[in-house]
């Protein structure tokens, strides 16, 4: 088992810019998520909960900004 400090930021997002022709899905998006703590995102279907995950799973490049998984 890997120990890991509470203060170790899984999830980094950092002014993360995407868009879909003219309309911006996301825009200027700042998260960590540390080691420990949670982050909900709720909505209806087609709300767009999901586009935050795009990034980070590597399935739409963001316009600018950067996201890291682990690290």
């Amino acid at each position: 088992m890997n120990s890991t400090s509470s203060n170790e930021v899984l999830i980094c997002m950092k002014d993360i810019n995407v868009v879909y022709g003219n309309l911006a899905a996301l825009y200027d998006v700042n998260v960590d998520i540390h080691n420990g703590h949670f982050l909900g995102i709720c909505g209806p279907n087609g709300s767009g909960t999901t586009t935050p995950l795009t990034p980070i799973m590597g399935l739409v490049k963001p316009l600018t900004g950067q996201s890291a998984l682990f690290g």
